[in-house]
């Protein structure tokens, strides 16, 4: 089975449109959106190409193209990879009389002569048997042109401002500026006033930079968000189509941005003017804030603001007219360069017209800092900033090259390497750029510095600041209860505010559809349609399974960069050539939309296939044991439990009640992970560690014993494995993965007896992964698998643990569920007595008589991922060498150190719940964690 071409689980149709007329049934085209990747398209044209290679070798030839033979083979095909997918269409293939399709529709004949002179049939499979994917699920996935939809964007913009991440990037900018003033013109000193913020979808980069103009500083913001795409923001649509109209020459291109900087630094200073005149008594709001206000506040999800939208109105009619008389000044110029040398050059010639040291800019830029007051600092915010990198010029003296674009070939001098120049000539003033964009975006429009325009950055010179990633995380979760119970951490409100804000803000709009379709719309969001779906399980595979990238070429990196742009995955840092460092944070809700995706619309043979196939390629870590592996089995055994309750159709979990739809008793988990002859005497096995006089069975003495576990993340501290912490980790719905090179465990899983959330309720499931043959239980593991000991609980608790070895390598299937030791006399037990009560179970080898929830071809998969069996950080802008002892140089580092311990703060808060720490847990849980700590 190609892992390419197997697809997410699709409803076969011959036709969507059918009609009755009387007793006539007409078939009718029903074109529709491309639901099939570009490599699934391409491996099933091969298919149909090779299938017809039957036919004599002039087939295409128009006058004996038999279209219905063509036409039925493509039915055929796609009614098979239906019926691979979903194993409910087999015996129940659709046949189609295509004749009849070719009668009710005149058109079909030239378009299946086209497509098979283009050997391309991807247009005949999305609008004639195209398959019925994900339409079941239709009305939760995100339309962003409903009305419902966007103005619940526009609500979630208004919700009250929650954090400190807008200090941290005030802080961040003015430690910038610092910079750039102390390093002057040395070596290796900033280029321009310019940083990015990057980072994926719903993690607040816009509503952050607004927060900054009403609380900190001067902010003008610009949107560039291109024609035919809906977000908000909305663009400005008059000033975005200016900027981007197509330019012939790099003078051209120069001219414009000299125009629009000495327009935009002259409307907003006569603007800043009106402000503080118009202002009325006892009005102590700043005029920052008044500004940001006007600019941001009134208009819909598709039109700005009409302050906004009159702003750049002006700024667009100014820079026009800016443009006409430096045009004329450079031809008068050029006629008399033409006289002076006695020459008969024709045309203009590219002149510098002094982008970066341009005097009209500075005077325009002073003038407007003098009208904001104070020692204020400005910020002018290009939001999808990426928009700026389109039609590129290529430098004089080069000519395009012949091969596709690659991540480091040169970018050609774009309207923002131009504004990137033009922003040199203020680079001693307190104006500061921010460029809003995803990371894949990000590296469209800033190339490697070798292969940018600039010759300063491409001998590195001048260096580029470095990326803003921080934003927050975790700031909208809602207080806790006392007492804490499972129910109340396990309601879809209490879910949807821990993580991003974009889920949190969409649920306080208090729309009831859109709280019902919010589990639907993240899934969209980690897996969209258009996506490819391998790529789409990558990304839900890493929502659930901590997996962390190790790149080694690239490909890779370019991956991880597109998992960040298009898939939800998060950045924690990166430097100013985006070399990033990337996580899976603990976001319960994306993990349950991960968890849909694999099971509901998606084959689990083609996803292991899938995984399998893919994972030394993708590049991410393995695991050094069989971890990954366990991990995957552990969770399949839980996945199992919750599809066999709701079994079909995600539309039988709506709306979602994670209480009732998602946690799962410990007792199905285990029968789940056992096989089915084993249940049994799983229910009458007594402890093989602990008082084995009285101590109840299994079934009793996990009666009321459940599991709330959707997702796992890798510690990075083991101070975290205790108790008190893990109570946190269990109400996020965490399973550990425990710190690399860690003794006694590898997998830790919290359940919880009864409903309140304490320690003493706490159920321990330890799992040790040991990739080798150990075929019967080693009481070495064993006993390194203690989890008093290890310092994760206290001695003689109550209720007892259960710990797991999976011995995956083992050639010989087995499962052995420990027995207690033989019986002994009251004193040997009481000189050799445990600190816990345990039931253990050994699992060799991986096969179906091993696990219950694993089939014989998953066990083959299973087999092949054994056999392929990082630090937070600042990332520094680079001191120039040879400076000597400089007094500010020295401050400056002071500062800039004191500014990293709070972004390294919210990254941790991204690094949800992995170290004892409190920035790692959200604000509501500090006061039960860290009471009395500092």
């Amino acid at each position: 089975m190609d892992p390419h071409t197997h697809t997410p689980k699709r409803s076969a149709s011959a036709v969507e449109g059918m009609e009755e007329q009387g007793s006539t049934r007409k078939l009718k085209l029903d074109p529709a959106e491309d639901l099939w990747s570009e490599d699934e398209h391409r491996r099933l044209d091969e298919e149909i190409l090779k299938a017809c290679g039957v036919f004599p070798a002039g087939l295409y030839k128009a006058a004996i193209l038999d279209a219905p033979a063509l036409l039925s083979k493509i039915h055929e095909q796609i009614v098979k990879r239906a019926t691979e997918c979903d194993s409910a269409l087999v015996g129940k293939q659709c046949t189609l009389d295509v004749r009849l399709l070719f009668r009710d529709n005149d058109t079909l004949s030239d378009m299946t002569l086209k497509a098979w002179e283009e050997k391309s049939f991807k247009e005949i499979r999305n609008s004639i048997l195209r398959p019925k994917a994900l339409d079941r699920s239709h009305p939760e996935l995100e339309d962003t042109t409903s009305s419902l939809q966007q103005d619940a964007s526009v609500r979630s913009w208004r919700c009250d401002f929650k954090g400190t991440a807008d200090e941290t990037l005030f802080a961040v900018l003015k430690n910038y500026l610092h910079w750039t003033q102390a390093l002057g013109n040395f070596e290796g000193a900033p280029y321009a006033n310019l940083a990015p913020i990057v980072n994926s979808s719903g993690t607040g980069k816009s509503r952050v930079v607004d927060q900054l103009g009403r609380k900190h500083c001067f902010v003008i913001p610009l949107c560039l968000r291109r024609k035919g795409t809906d977000g908000y923001p909305p663009p400005d649509r008059e000033v975005r189509d200016w900027l981007l109209k197509k330019r012939s020459t790099e003078q051209d291109l120069n001219i414009a941005v000299v125009a629009f900087l000495r327009a935009l630094f002259d409307i907003a200073g006569d603007h800043i003017a009106t402000i503080w005149r118009q202002r009325q008594p006892g009005d102590s709001r700043a005029a920052h804030t008044i500004f940001s206000g006007l600019m941001n506040d009134g208009g819909t999800f598709t039109t700005p603001p009409t302050y906004r939208s009159d702003f750049y109105a002006k700024v667009v009619d100014s820079a026009t007219k800016v443009c006409s008389s430096v045009l004329i000044s450079v031809v008068r110029e050029l006629i008399m360069y033409q006289l002076e040398t006695k020459t008969k050059t024709l045309g203009l010639v590219p002149q510098d017209i002094g982008l970066e040291t341009n005097e009209d800019v500075r005077a325009a830029a002073s003038s407007f800092l003098s009208q904001c007051g104070g020692d204020t600092i400005a910020v002018l915010s290009f939001d999808e900033a990426h928009e700026l990198g389109a039609n590129p010029i290529m430098p004089r003296n080069s000519s395009p090259s012949k091969r596709a674009p690659t991540r480091t070939s040169r970018q050609g001098i774009t309207m923002f390497s131009q504004i990137l120049k033009g922003l040199r000539s203020v680079l001693k003033l307190d104006i500061m750029g921010l460029y809003i964009s995803t990371s894949g975006k990000y590296r469209l429009i800033s190339p490697e510095p070798q292969h940018d325009p600039s010759s300063r950055l491409a001998n590195e010179k001048r260096n580029m600041f470095p990326p803003i990633t921080e934003l927050g995380f975790n700031q909208l979760a809602l207080p806790l209860n006392n007492p804490l119970t499972l129910k109340h951490v396990t309601t879809a409100e209490y879910i949807s505010h821990m993580g991003r804000p974009i889920f949190a803000t969409r649920w306080d709009t208090g729309f009831r559809d859109l709280q019902i379709t919010l589990l639907g719309f993240a899934r969209s969001k980690l897996a969209p349609r258009s996506a490819d779906s391998t790529t789409n399980v990558l990304a839900c595979l890493a929502a659930r399974f901590a997996v962390e990238f190790c790149p080694r070429n690239e490909r890779q990196e370019d991956l991880e960069h597109r998992l960040v742009e298009n898939h939800m995955r998060y950045c924690v840092g990166a430097d100013s050539r985006l070399r990033m460092v990337t996580i899976a944070p603990s976001e319960p809700l994306l993990a349950e939309a991960a968890f849909e995706y694999l099971h509901y619309f998606c084959h689990r043979e083609w996803v292991l296939e899938t995984v399998a196939a893919n994972l030394d390629t993708w590049g991410i870590h393995q695991g050094d044991r069989g971890e990954f592996v366990m991990s995957l089995i552990w969770m399949a055994a839980r996945d199992a439990v919750v599809v066999e309750a709701f079994p079909g159709d995600v539309q039988n979990r709506r709306p979602w009640d994670p209480y009732r739809h998602s946690v799962v008793s410990i007792m199905d988990f285990m029968k789940k992970l056992l096989p089915a002859g084993y249940h049994q005497q799983l229910e009458s096995m007594l402890p093989s560690v602990g008082d084995g006089d009285g101590t109840a069975e299994f079934q009793l003495a996990f009666a009321n014993c459940r599991l709330w576990c959707n997702h796992f993340i890798q510690v990075q501290d083991y101070k975290v494995i205790n108790t008190k912490f893990l109570c946190a980790l269990l109400s996020n719905g965490i399973g550990v993965l425990c710190a690399p090179n860690e003794a006694g465990t590898d997998l830790l899983w919290i359940g919880l007896k009864g409903d309140v959330i304490c320690e003493e309720n706490l159920v321990l499931i330890l799992g040790q992964a040991q990739n080798d043959e150990h075929s019967q239980p080693d009481g070495v593991i064993l006993d390194a698998m203690d989890p008093v000991k290890l310092g994760i609980c206290a001695a003689n608790r109550s209720i007892p643990i259960i710990r797991i070895v999976f011995a995956l390598a083992s050639e010989k299937p087995s499962v052995i569920l420990v027995e207690p030791p033989p019986r002994q006399s009251q004193r040997l037990k009481e000189s050799k007595g445990s600190d816990f009560t345990s039931y253990d179970f050994w699992f060799a080898g991986v096969d179906p008589s091993t696990f219950g929830c694993v089939t014989a071809k998953e066990a083959g998969y299973y087999r092949d991922l054994l056999a392929s069996s990082r630090l937070l950080y600042n990332p520094p802008f680079p001191v120039p060498r040879n400076l000597g002892n400089l007094d500010r140089v020295v401050d400056l580092k002071k500062e800039t150190e004191g500014i990293g311990e709070a972004r390294v703060n919210m990254r941790r808060a991204a690094n949800s719940m992995m170290m004892a720490l409190k920035p790692h847990f959200p604000d509501t849980w500090h006061g039960l964690l860290f009471e009395g700590k500092d």
